[in-house]
C-alpha cells in the first residue's frame, strides 16, 4: 500500500462479528463518497481477521480494521445530526443508481428513524467493553441492514454508491488469513524465551602435551639460564675374571690350619621413593562452536503526535434538492414521504497539521567470537534509536475530524546493537608435577684382617660397618593423575663404609699358610624345544640364561723354608647357573594363507491368490533376499589345509499375491473452472478532477478458463482424467478516471519588521572621544502559504509557515573606550667587545688544540616612554642601567700530553656519530679527570685503560645487572653509546675477554656464594686451581658455546647443555675426574642485550648479574647449594666460573653475546 496511507493500517485486536452494523452507521452518518467493500466472514469462521477497504474521491484506497470502523464511528459520526436529512439525501442518491434492494431497505429505516437512534446508543455503551460478546449483542436486525446498504453524505449527491461484498468463487466470504501466534516480549523488544544453551563439546583428542615443569630454566634474551641436574658417579664396569687375593701367614704345622673367613662385598638395599608436588596446571583444549542466540529485529515503537499548525474557517451549507432528474433515461425517483424544507447550517472547518514521530528501537545482531570463551559476551557496537516522524493534514468539520492527509515522511534509521557472543569451549587437564626421591641404601660388607697377635679362631672387630646411600632426584609429571612422563634432575651416591674385623692367626709352631681366593664362572646351559605355533626357524626365548659363579678357597700350608704341608680346596659363595630355555618354530601350525569368498544362496517365490486385486496384477508382498555365506580356506605350514564356513545369512522367500478380482469399469465428462489472466487497470487522465480523485469507470473482470475432461471409473473408483479441450475468457480491463487538477497551490508572503530605538555600544577600537554610527535598517518575516482549492475555483488558507526571517538592525552608535596616551617600557642594550688568548692543556696531546669561543658583554638600560596612541608620538620619561655583563675572551688550548703508544692487546672503540650525552652525564665520570668523559680522548675509549682507571661506582653506571630479585638496574645509554661493542670484531671481543681478571670474578662471585651457604648452615665454597679440571672445562665450555651462538646446542631447547657436536657436556671431562668427586654439575646461563666494553669487563657486575639468575632458578640455585640434603656432597666443594664472548647469536638480533658456564664439584679427600 501507498507509504502515505500507512497510518491508517490498523490490526484488528478484538471482536469477530457485527461489523456490517457499524459500517451501515458510519456510510449513514457520513464517511466520503466512494465504495466501501466488507470482508465479512461467516460464524465457522470466528477468531479470523476481516479487513475494510475504502476507496473514495479525496483518497487513495485505504484498509481498516473492523475495530477502527468502530472507532472512527464513535469519535467522528456519532454527535447528534439531522438523521432525517441525511436519510432524505442517502435515499435520493441510491434511487439514481438503481440500488433497489437498498431503497427497499432505507424506506424501512427511514420510518424506523427512532430505532436506528436506539442502536447509535447501544453500539456506543458497548465500544468500551472489550472481546466479541460486546460487539455480537449489535446484530443485524436490529437496523434491518440485511444486504450491506451503505448510505453517503456529500455535498456532491450524484456519485454513484456502490455496495460491494467481497467472497470467493463458491459464496464463501474472503477473511483475513490467520495471524501468527503472539509472541511475548520483554520491554526491549527480545523474545522472553529463552535460547538454548550451546552444549559442551570436548573433543577427544588426548590431553594437550605440556612440558611439565623442570629444574632446568630455560634461557630468554634477558640472560634466564638453565641448570644441568647432576650426573651419578661414574663406575667401572665389573670384569668377568675374578681378581686373586692372596694371604700369607705363619700357622702352626697341625692338621687343621685356622682360616680367615672371606670378605663380604657391599650389597644393595631396599629403595624408598619420598614424593612432592611441585605445581599444578590446568590446560584447556579447543572444543566444538556453541550455538548463538537469536538476534532482534528493529521495532517500531513510542509513538507521539504534535501539531506544528492550525487555521480555522466558517463555511454555509446549503440545503439537499429533494429530487434530482433520471440518468440516462431511466425514471425519476418515486415521489417519497415529503421531506421538510432545511436551513442553511454553517459549519467550522478546521485544518490542522500534525507530525506523528515513532521511535525506531534498534535491533540486536549477535556474532559468533571465537576467541571469546562461551557464557562471555562483548559489546561492539551500541544500539542508536531511529525515528519516522510523517506529517498530516487534518480536516476538522464542527469539532469531527473528516480527513487526514499524509504529506510528507522523514525516516533517520536505527542503528543495531552489535554484539559478539563467545564460541570457544574446553576442557581442563590437571597437570601436576611432582618430584620424587629415590633412596637406595647400600649395606657395608665385611673385610677379614689376619692378625697374628690374635689366637688362632679369633675374631675382633676393629671398625663397625655404616650405610651408604644412593640419592636419585626425578620429576614426574602427571595429567589427571596418570604419570606421562619422568626426568632424573639429580643422582649422588654416598659409598658404605665396610665393617673390618680382625682374625687370629697365631699358632704354636709357625708354618706359612697361604689362602688363595679365586672366583671363577659356571657357564649356563642353553636347551631348546620345538614349537609348532611358532614360524618356522623363529626363535623364541622362554627364560633367559645366566651364568652362575662359586668362590675356590685354596689353604696352602707351607714350612718357612716352602714345604708344603697340606693343600685343601672348597667351594664358597655358590651362585648356581640358571639355564636357557629356547623355543624353536616348525610352522606346523602357522597359517601361509587365508582365502575366504561369498557364496550366494537363491531365494524361492510363493504366489498368494488376492480376490481384493484385478486380474492380472501381481504385487510382491514380501521382497526375495538371497542368502549367503563366507567359504574361508586356511593353508598351514605342513602343507594341511581346512575349510571354515561363517557368517551365514539364510535366504528370505519372495511372497506374490496374484489378483483374482473381475473389473466393472464407466466414463463420465467433468467440466472444471479456473481463474484465468488478471484484469489490467487503465488510467484516464481527467483536468476535471483533481489529483487527489480517481472515479472507476469501466469494473475489471478476470479471466476465465474452462477444461472438459473424461473421466474412466473401475469399480466405481477414478483410475484416469483425460482432457478433451479448453475455453478461454479474456479479462476485461478496469478504466479509471484520474485527476490531474492540483488541490492545493502556494505562495510566498512578506511582513516588514519596523527596527526601533538605539543601541550605544562600547568599541575598543575607537579611540577615546571618537564615535562610529550604524543606521538602523528594517527586517522582514516571509511565510510559506497554502491554499486548498475547490471545484468553484475557489482557495482557502490552509496553512502558513515562517520559511526566512531577516531581523530589524537598530541603530548602533559605537563610542570609543580605547586609552589614547599610554606608557610603554622598553630596553636598550649597548655591546661590550671581548679579547683572545692562548693557554696549555696537558689532556690533549701534541700538536692538538682546542678553542673556546668568546663572547661579547653588554650594558642593559630600561626606559620608559610615553606613547600618543593615535598619533604614534613618542617621548622619552627615564632611562635606567639595569644589567651589566663583562667580555669572555676566545681562549686556544694547545696540547701537551704525548701520544700514547698502541697495545696489541687493547680495545679502543672508534668514535661515533650517534654518541649522545643524555642529561650531560659524561662530565660527572670524575675518575677519568676533573672534565669527565671525552669522547675524542683515545684513552677514554680504551678497554684496558677504562678498567684500570674507573672506579667501581662509574663502571656501575653502565653495568649489565639486576636487583637482587631480578628487577634490571638503570644504564647511562649515552655512556653506553660512546662504549657501544656492537661494532667489535670477535678478535676484539677475545681480547676483551683476556682483560677480563677471572680471579677477580670468581672471588665476587665467591663472596656471594658462601654468604647463602653460610646461611644455610653449608660449609664453604672454594674456587678451583688454575690448573684444575674444573677450571679447564669452564674454560672450554664457556667459549665453545659462545662460537656456537647459544648457550644451547643449535639454539633449541631440547639442545640444552649438549656441546657444539651435540654430546653432552659432561664429555668436556676427563673420565677419571668422576672417581674424585662425590658430586659435580654445571650451570649455564647466557645474556644478549647492548653491551659495551666496560659492562662487559666489570668482574663485580658480572659476577652479581649471573649469581642472581641462578639464585633465583630454582635448579641452579640447588646446585649452587651442593650438599643441602646430602651431607656426603657438603665437603670440600670446589667451582670455576668462566665467560665466553661472541660478536653473534642464533637466538637474538642483539649481536654481543655473553655465556656464563659454572662447573661445581663435591671432592673426595
Amino acid at each position: 500500500m501507498d507509504r502515505q496511507n500507512t497510518n491508517e493500517k490498523k490490526t484488528l485486536k478484538k471482536g469477530r462479528r457485527g461489523w456490517v452494523i457499524s459500517a451501515a452507521i458510519v456510510a449513514l452518518l457520513g464517511i466520503s463518497a466512494g465504495t466501501v467493500v466488507l470482508q465479512n466472514q461467516s460464524s465457522q469462521n470466528q477468531g479470523q481477521c476481516e479487513n475494510v477497504t475504502v476507496s473514495d474521491s479525496s483518497s487513495k484506497e485505504k484498509e481498516y480494521t473492523a475495530t477502527d470502523t468502530i472507532k472512527e464511528t464513535e469519535k467522528s459520526f456519532l454527535p447528534k445530526v439531522d438523521t432525517k436529512e441525511e436519510l432524505a439525501k442517502a435515499f435520493i442518491a441510491t434511487k439514481e443508481v438503481g440500488a433497489e434492494d437498498s431503497i427497499k431497505s432505507l424506506d424501512k429505516s427511514y420510518e424506523k428513524l427512532s430505532e436506528i437512534t436506539k442502536v447509535e446508543e447501544k453500539l456506543k455503551s458497548q465500544l468500551t467493553n472489550e472481546g466479541e460478546k460486546a460487539v455480537e449483542q449489535v446484530s443485524r436486525p436490529e437496523v434491518g441492514n440485511k444486504d450491506n446498504k451503505i448510505l453517503e453524505k456529500s455535498d456532491n449527491l450524484t456519485k454513484k454508491v456502490e455496495v460491494e461484498k467481497q467472497t470467493s468463487e463458491k459464496g464463501k466470504p474472503v477473511v483475513q488469513p490467520e495471524l501468527p501466534s503472539l509472541v511475548v516480549t520483554d520491554d526491549k523488544g527480545i523474545s522472553a524465551v529463552q535460547p538454548k544453551l550451546p552444549e559442551l563439546i570436548v573433543e577427544e583428542k588426548g590431553t594437550s602435551e605440556v612440558q611439565p615443569a623442570l629444574p632446568e630454566l630455560v634461557v630468554t634474551e634477558k640472560g634466564t639460564p638453565e641448570v644441568q641436574p647432576a650426573l651419578p658417579e661414574a663406575k667401572p664396569e665389573k670384569e668377568k675374571v675374578l681378581d686373586k687375593k692372596e694371604e700369607k701367614k705363619e700357622v702352626e704345622a697341625k692338621p687343621t690350619t685356622p682360616t680367615v673367613p672371606e670378605n663380604k662385598d657391599q650389597t644393595t638395599g631396599t629403595l624408598t621413593k619420598e614424593e612432592k608436588t611441585l605445581d599444578e596446571k590446568k590446560d584447556k583444549v579447543e572444543g566444538n562452536q556453541a550455538n548463538l542466540p537469536g538476534d532482534k529485529g528493529q521495532v517500531e515503537t513510542g509513538k507521539t503526535t504534535t501539531v506544528v499548525g492550525e487555521t480555522t474557517k466558517e463555511e454555509v451549507v446549503k440545503p439537499a434538492v429533494p429530487s434530482q432528474p433520471s440518468e440516462k433515461g431511466k425514471p425519476a425517483v418515486e415521489a417519497q414521504p415529503a421531506v421538510p424544507a432545511q436551513p442553511e447550517v454553517k459549519k467550522v472547518v478546521t485544518t490542522r497539521t500534525e507530525v506523528e514521530t515513532s521511535v525506531i528501537e534498534p535491533g540486536v545482531q549477535h556474532v559468533s567470537d571465537e576467541n571469546l570463551n562461551v557464557g562471555e559476551t562483548k559489546v561492539i557496537q551500541e544500539g542508536v534509536a531511529g525515528k519516522t516522524e510523517t506529517t498530516y493534514t487534518i480536516t476538522i468539520e464542527n469539532g469531527v475530524e473528516v480527513s487526514r492527509t499524509v504529506t510528507g515522511t522523514q525516516t533517520t534509521p536505527a542503528v543495531d546493537k552489535v554484539i559478539h557472543v563467545g564460541t570457544k569451549t574446553s576442557k581442563e587437564v590437571v597437570r601436576t608435577t611432582k618430584e620424587e626421591v629415590v633412596r637406595t641404601p647400600i649395606l657395608p660388607g665385611t673385610e677379614y684382617v689376619p692378625d697374628e697377635n690374635l689366637d688362632a679362631g679369633v675374631e675382633k672387630e676393629v671398625e663397625a660397618g655404616k650405610n651408604g646411600e644412593k640419592l636419585e632426584v626425578y620429576t614426574v609429571t602427571l595429567e589427571d593423575g596418570v604419570e606421562t612422563g619422568r626426568t632424573l634432575v639429580s643422582s649422588t651416591q654416598k659409598e658404605a663404609k665396610n665393617r673390618v674385623v680382625h682374625v687370629g692367626t697365631k699358632v704354636a709352631k709357625k708354618n706359612i699358610e697361604t689362602v688363595t681366593r679365586e672366583t671363577r664362572k659356571v657357564e649356563h646351559k642353553v636347551t631348546s624345544n620345538t614349537n609348532p605355533d611358532l614360524p618356522k626357524g623363529e626363535k623364541k626365548v622362554i627364560q633367559a640364561g645366566k651364568d652362575g659363579s662359586y668362590e675356590l678357597v685354596t689353604t696352602v700350608v707351607t714350612t718357612p723354608d716352602g714345604t708344603e704341608v697340606s693343600r685343601d680346596e672348597k667351594r664358597e659363595n655358590e651362585v648356581p647357573a640358571v639355564d636357557e630355555t629356547v623355543e624353536i618354530g616348525t610352522g606346523e601350525n602357522v597359517e601361509t594363507s587365508r582365502t575366504s569368498r561369498t557364496v550366494e544362496v537363491n531365494y524361492e517365490t510363493e504366489e498368494v491368490k488376492d480376490e481384493t486385486l484385478n486380474e492380472g496384477k501381481r504385487v510382491v508382498e514380501t521382497k526375495g533376499q538371497k542368502g549367503s555365506y563366507t567359504e574361508t580356506t586356511i593353508v598351514y605350514g605342513n602343507g594341511r589345509s581346512s575349510v571354515v564356513k561363517s557368517d551365514e545369512v539364510k535366504p528370505v522367500n519372495e511372497v506374490v499375491r496374484v489378483g483374482t478380482h473381475k473389473v466393472v469399469t464407466e466414463t463420465k465428462t467433468r467440466v472444471e473452472r479456473k481463474e484465468g489472466e488478471a484484469f489490467k487497470t487503465v488510467e484516464i487522465k481527467s483536468d476535471k478532477l483533481f489529483n487527489d480523485q480517481r472515479v472507476v469507470k469501466t469494473p475489471g473482470r478476470k479471466g476465465e478458463i474452462i477444461e472438459n475432461y473424461k473421466d474412466y471409473y473401475e469399480d466405481g473408483k477414478l483410475v484416469k482424467s483425460d482432457l478433451i479441450n479448453t475455453e478461454t475468457v479474456p479479462a476485461v480491463d478496469e478504466v479509471v478516471q484520474v485527476g490531474t487538477k492540483d488541490r492545493y497551490t502556494y505562495s510566498n508572503e512578506d511582513k516588514v519588521i519596523t527596527a526601533e530605538g538605539e543601541n550605544r555600544v562600547a568599541d575598543s577600537e575607537l579611540y577615546e572621544g571618537d564615535e562610529r554610527v550604524e543606521d538602523a535598517v528594517n527586517g522582514k518575516e516571509t511565510y510559506k502559504v497554502k491554499y486548498i482549492n475547490d471545484e468553484n475555483q475557489n482557495r482557502t488558507e490552509v496553512s502558513r509557515e515562517l520559511i526566512n526571517t531577516v531581523p530589524a538592525k537598530q541603530k548602533v552608535v559605537h563610542y570609543g573606550t580605547k586609552k589614547l596616551m599610554s606608557e610603554v617600557t622598553e630596553e636598550e642594550t649597548e655591546t661590550i667587545s671581548h679579547g683572545a688568548r692562548t693557554e696549555n692543556d696537558s689532556n690533549l696531546f701534541e700538536g692538538e688544540s682546542r678553542t673556546e669561543n668568546g663572547r661579547d658583554g653588554f650594558k642593559r638600560y630600561r626606559k620608559v616612554i610615553s606613547v600618543n596612541n593615535k598619533t604614534g608620538g613618542r617621548t622619552v620619561k627615564s632611562r635606567e642601567l639595569v644589567e651589566i655583563k663583562d667580555a669572555v675572551d676566545t681562549i686556544t688550548f694547545n696540547g701537551t700530553k704525548k701520544k700514547r703508544v698502541a697495545d696489541p692487546t687493547d680495545v679502543v672503540v672508534p668514535t661515533n656519530d650517534d654518541n649522545y650525552d643524555i642529561d650531560g652525564t659524561w662530565k660527572d665520570i670524575k675518575s677519568l679527570g676533573e672534565n669527565g668523559l671525552d669522547p675524542n680522548n683515545e684513552d677514554h675509549r680504551s678497554a684496558k685503560y677504562l678498567h684500570d682507571n674507573l672506579s667501581q661506582a662509574d663502571k656501575d653506571r653502565v653495568a649489565v645487572d639486576t636487583t637482587d630479585d631480578e628487577a634490571d638496574l638503570p644504564r647511562d645509554m649515552g655512556l653506553v653509546s660512546v662504549w657501544k661493542a656492537s661494532r667489535l670484531s670477535q678478535a676484539e671481543l677475545d681480547k676483551l675477554e683476556q682483560i677480563v681478571d677471572n680471579r677477580k670474578l670468581n672471588e665476587h662471585f665467591m663472596e656471594l656464594l658462601n654468604e647463602e651457604r653460610t646461611r644455610k648452615g653449608l660449609t664453604p665454597a672454594t674456587i678451583a686451581a688454575d690448573d684444575s679440571e674444573l677450571t679447564r672445562v669452564a674454560n672450554i665450555r664457556a667459549n665453545e658455546m659462545a662460537d656456537h651462538g647459544s648457550l644451547r646446542y643449535q639454539g633449541k631447547k631440547e639442545g640444552k647443555h649438549k656441546r657444539p657436536d651435540g654430546s653432552r657436556w659432561s664429555t668436556a671431562y676427563d673420565p677419571d675426574f668422576y672417581k674424585k668427586t662425590n658430586a659435580m654439575t654445571e650451570n649455564a646461563a647466557e645474556t644478549t642485550v647492548v653491551w659495551d666494553i666496560v659492562s662487559l669487563t666489570n668482574e663485580k657486575a658480572l659476577a652479581h648479574n649471573f649469581y642472581t639468575i641462578w639464585k633465583n632458578s630454582p635448579g641452579h640455585y640447588a646446585a649452587m647449594m651442593m650438599g643441602d640434603g646430602y651431607s656426603p656432597a657438603d665437603k670440600n666443594v670446589q667451582f670455576r666460573v668462566a665467560l665466553g664472548f661472541a660478536n653473534h647469536s642464533l637466538t637474538s638480533d642483539n649481536p654481543t653475546n655473553v655465556v656464563a658456564m659454572m662447573e661445581i664439584a663435591s671432592m673426595m679427600d
